[in-house]
């Protein structure tokens, strides 16, 4: 039996030698890629999202540079 309204989400990460503050974050990104995907729905936080965060700063960067290229 789900809540009414059928928006349910879950980020999951498990336990691992990470402290809190990166375990709240790893589930967040979880989260936050399961709000991507769709509604009604769970994500566990797994090497994909590892690797995306990883690339994040990268992008950014480039990003933000490129109105000096034009």
């Amino acid at each position: 039996m789900g809540l009414p309204g059928g928006r349910h989400l879950c980020g999951v990460a498990f336990a691992g030698r990470e402290d809190a503050e990166h375990l709240v974050a790893h589930a967040d990104s979880a989260l936050y890629r399961a709000k991507e995907l769709g509604r009604a729905r769970h994500e566990v936080y797994n090497e994909d999202l590892r690797e995306a965060a990883a690339r994040r700063p990268l992008m950014e960067r480039t990003l933000r540079a490129a109105p000096t290229l034009s």
